[in-house]
């Protein structure tokens, strides 16, 4: 359908455009030219309006990244949600065997790639194990790693633990019932 409709708004504006050249020489000059220029500079406008909207289209649902030219090193990462709903984004082979996509911010091992025309692509589907938020992930190895929490879990309530026995703030102790006595 959305095909159909700029094929519409491309043929109408260039039938604008090019409909005071189709008749004939002697009514021409019948015509005011500021007639002529109006109904050019309107079919040059419903023609843009057809391709804006298939370019905003394909902006919306990442195909834009098909339509551009294969670079190498990038795959196209075909995201798969739960839901059916199909997201395209770039990835980029950042070191051997592994996969990343700043768009999703995720990574993933790089098992199979397939080609359409001079791009590659991945299909990747929602449920695999890969991170959805990288900076997390490395936060959490981080607490692992030097302060030996298990989970962020455990690094939280380590957390709000400390923050329950710190001293009393200054307020508090201007207003503490011991002194009006």
């Amino acid at each position: 359908m959305i095909f159909a409709l700029v094929f519409m708004f491309t043929f109408v504006g260039m039938v604008l455009c090019g409909i005071i050249g189709l008749m004939p020489i002697e009514s021409q000059y019948m015509i005011p030219d500021i007639f002529r220029i109006i109904m050019f500079l309107f079919g040059i406008v419903v023609t843009l309006i057809g391709l804006i909207i298939i370019h905003s289209r394909a902006q919306k649902t990442g195909a834009i990244h098909l339509l551009e030219f294969g670079k190498p090193g990038t795959i196209n990462w075909f995201y798969v949600h739960k839901d059916g709903t199909i997201k395209i984004t770039p990835g980029m082979r950042e070191v051997e065997g592994q996969l990343y996509s700043p768009g999703l911010d995720a990574q993933i091992r790089e098992l199979k790639s397939y080609r359409i025309f001079d791009h590659s692509i991945r299909i990747v589907p929602e449920g695999i194990g890969h991170a959805v938020d990288l900076d997390m992930v490395l936060y959490a190895n981080l607490l692992k790693t030097r302060y030996g929490f298990a989970s962020l879990k455990d690094a939280r309530h380590s957390v709000f633990d400390f923050l329950k026995r710190t001293e009393p703030t200054v307020q508090e102790e201007i207003f503490s019932p011991q002194e009006e006595e």
